[in-house]
């Protein structure tokens, strides 16, 4: 009998049975055979027998072999009464009830529970870029170093061919671009690369060959971009300068009094939030400085970057508000997801940094503080989940006590969101999560709850620098 020709419910009992190596093997057979070896089911219980939860789970119970296991075929007929040996219907209500409390999608998000298998379980391939090199005065070539990098996805990935290329500045004062999944070029090599010296604030024409000293070297979020308008901001060193992608030119800069440390990512309808060292800014990009094309203003330099600064200097105009910070430097800002519109900012800011607090800003009334959440470590990523954390479910869902029906109602009523952040404390890494409230009025909303989880044993052996 050939595979067509099987019927579904057998088709699915055979793959039950298969490795995931084997299951991806099978995928050319046929459209039909595609179609079961890419279902979403199937690899979404791959993932959960397969996840170190489910294994510390089993560990626990003392039953390290899985019930129902896709490996073993189940029994055909009920144990014996004095057997030890749950009943099929038990172990089934109970595989059931794991895969609920494991279950990390929230309502309404879409998951290719294929892909995601295969970046929880596949193997590591590393794939290096094109490297990029530069000339200097002489005529001799030496690699050029990148000082920050970004993802940038014209019209966020629906540009008909899911391009997404890389994004940096260089020690030369260019930009370049590096197409990732070569949908434009050959995978990993150089798509475009601006002229040297485009990023440089003040610098003379024909001094481009010496090293770029612009980028603070505190900068760790020092690129932002925005998929839909097609620009990205760079820092450098205290000015903030924004790119046109499709030109590869410089359209604005702005200065700011200390250096730039890190950048918020670019959401639409609010502002950018500039971290330097000494404070926090709201930059407004679409009322952007234009670059002049002619010098009117001119003291005894031949270039711009002198006038700038005497300028600045000499300025009367007050200073724009800002949120002055006690400790210096910020390392990392997030504008938090509203609530049911993931896609959208809103007005909360928190930002992590070389100090103990997670600080809170509202847009709204910036630059007053709103909160701060006392961490301890020092944080140097934060990410956000729409869905509210609870220290209490958390718990009763890691140890696999809560009933699918309950996690099912907790997803469908839970409020507020959950923030994440990832840093280090005593040498360790430090895995952190806060509940937050979804109230509707600014007094409430974001503001801490009585829930929060820190790990600073088992999270990493050293110190955590990016969550998503």
């Amino acid at each position: 009998m050939l595979w067509d020709e099987l019927p579904d419910e057998i088709l699915l009992q055979i793959l039950r049975y298969l490795e995931p190596c084997h299951i991806s093997r099978l995928q050319p057979v046929s459209r039909k055979v595609r179609k079961f070896c890419l279902d979403d089911e199937v690899w979404k219980r791959l993932c959960f027998q397969d996840s170190s939860w489910y294994h510390a789970l089993q560990n626990r119970r003392g039953s390290p072999k899985t019930p129902d296991d896709r490996r073993t075929a189940a029994p055909l007929r009920d144990p014996a009464p004095d057997c030890d040996e749950p009943r099929p219907q038990s172990r089934r209500w109970r595989e059931l009830q794991d895969l609920a409390n494991w279950d990390p999608a929230y309502p309404g998000e879409r998951v290719a529970w294929y892909d995601e298998y295969r970046q929880r379980h596949g193997p590591v391939s590393v794939n290096w870029l094109q490297p990029p090199r530069s000339h200097d005065g002489g005529g001799l070539e030496a690699a050029a170093e990148a000082r920050g990098l970004a993802l940038y996805s014209p019209h966020d990935g629906n540009d008909g061919l899911g391009t997404a290329l890389a994004l940096s500045p260089l020690d030369d004062g260019s930009v370049c671009l590096w197409d990732i999944r070569g949908t434009r070029g050959r995978q990993g090599a150089i798509l475009a690369r601006s002229r040297p010296g485009r990023l440089f604030t003040d610098s003379p024409p024909g001094r481009y060959a010496r090293r770029f000293k612009k980028l603070d070297s505190g900068a760790t979020e020092c690129v932002s971009v925005n998929n839909n308008s097609h620009r990205a901001f760079f820092a450098i060193q205290s000015h903030l300068v924004e790119v046109d992608l499709n030109r590869l030119d410089v359209v604005s800069r702005e200065s700011f009094e200390w250096s730039i440390t890190t950048l918020s990512a670019v959401d639409d309808g609010v502002p950018l939030t500039v971290g330097t060292s000494l404070g926090i800014h709201l930059h407004d990009f679409r009322a952007r400085a234009r670059v002049p094309r002619d010098v009117v203003e001119r003291l005894d330099g031949p270039w711009r970057g002198e006038t700038d600064v005497l300028r600045a200097l000499f300025d009367p105009k007050p200073l724009p508000p800002y949120a002055p910070l006690s400790q210096p430097t910020p390392i990392n800002i997030l504008h938090l997801p509203r609530q049911g519109w993931p896609e959208l900012a809103s007005d909360d800011i928190y930002v992590s940094g070389r100090f103990s607090n997670i600080l809170h800003y509202d847009r709204r009334k910036f630059p007053s503080i709103a909160g701060s959440i006392y961490s301890g470590a020092l944080i140097k990523s934060l990410a956000s989940l729409p869905l509210s954390f609870s220290t209490v479910d958390s718990e009763l869902r890691r140890k696999g006590e809560l009933g699918a029906e309950r996690v099912a109602r907790m997803k469908r009523a839970g409020q507020g969101q959950t923030l994440i952040a990832g840093g280090g404390y005593n040498t360790k890494g430090s895995l952190e999560m806060y509940g937050l409230s979804a109230a509707a009025d600014s007094a409430g909303h974001g503001m801490l709850q009585n829930s929060a989880m820190k790990n600073r044993q088992t999270a990493a052996s050293a110190t955590i620098l990016g969550t998503a």
